[in-house]
């Protein structure tokens, strides 16, 4: 009996001659104007992206696979490319709380990428309550019980950061839900 094969394709001969072929289908997803457009599509692929790394296993690589399941598990889809269009602002939303629940592993990782977390957070509910940088300054002070005025953010530490961008947050879901404080 002799052998040889070439990729694929293997052949062997004998008393009959065999000839085998791998065949191997793929799906491929096709969306169409129902699902997210090309732009939605982008914002939602650079949320995964920031919740990837912040997925990543001990080598540091992103977890990719990771925070696309997270979001066809949540949506019952099977790929971020047929998600219905009216669901991308829920989409979104939960990807970005993905990442904020996942901020701790940002930590020791890239220490500086877990601060800027932190801005992002306390800037983001300071323009949606319409706070400029002197107010926000101004919050924080108080938030934190501070003895000297806020400067910069900068000044702050880790704790300090994330008890402030928790205090700007409440305060903005506050002022969404109608109430005063």
């Amino acid at each position: 009996m002799r052998v040889s094969g070439s990729g694929n394709n293997v052949q062997v001969a004998g008393r009959d001659l065999i000839h085998t072929a791998k065949h191997i289908q793929r799906n491929t997803i096709t969306p169409d104007e129902r699902h997210l457009s090309v732009e939605q599509r982008e914002q939602v692929q650079a949320v995964v992206s920031e919740l990837a790394a912040r997925l990543a296993g001990n080598d540091g690589a992103p977890n990719f696979a990771g925070a696309h399941r997270m979001l066809q598990r949540r949506f019952n889809v099977a790929s971020y490319l047929l998600l219905p269009r009216e669901k991308f602002a829920e989409a979104l939303a939960f990807l970005k709380q993905q990442r904020a629940i996942h901020r701790s592993r940002l930590q020791r990782r890239n220490p500086a990428a877990y601060r800027n977390d932190f801005f992002r957070a306390i800037f983001a509910g300071a323009r949606e309550l319409g706070w400029e940088g002197a107010r926000v300054y101004q919050f924080a002070s108080e938030a934190l019980g501070l003895s000297r005025a806020v400067v910069s953010l900068k000044e702050l530490g880790p704790v300090q950061l994330k008890s402030l961008a928790g205090a700007v947050q409440r305060r903005a879901a506050c002022a969404r839900s109608g109430g005063a404080r």
